[in-house]
């Protein structure tokens, strides 16, 4: 005969884990904006705005009208606006250097 479970299991809390954190077991998860300001370090009412950019939006998914961006998508998304420096300091640095060899 099975033995009931003991009222320690039924008991005992529970973690909660949101379900798109236990489906994207590869770090490729979705987060909230909470979630992305804290990773991105930029403020949710940002994040809010760039949702509705008429250039670039940033893509998201809403489920129940809440709003959700894969960490993935997101990196992505950041890399259209990676910097590599100013061109016009970089010409300006260069015509320096050939003024103190020449």
């Amino acid at each position: 005969m099975e033995e009931p479970p003991s009222t320690a299991d039924v008991s005992a809390p529970r973690e909660h884990t949101p379900v798109h954190e236990q489906l994207a077991s590869d770090g490729d998860r979705y987060l909230s904006l909470r979630e992305l300001a804290r990773y991105s370090g930029l403020s949710e009412r940002t994040l809010r705005g760039f949702l509705s950019d008429p250039v670039r939006p940033l893509g998201c998914y809403r489920p129940n009208g809440r709003v959700l961006v894969k960490r993935s998508e997101f990196d992505a998304w950041m890399q259209a606006y990676r910097c590599e420096g100013d061109a016009d300091v970089q010409r300006a640095v260069s015509k320096v250097m050939e003024g103190l060899s020449a």
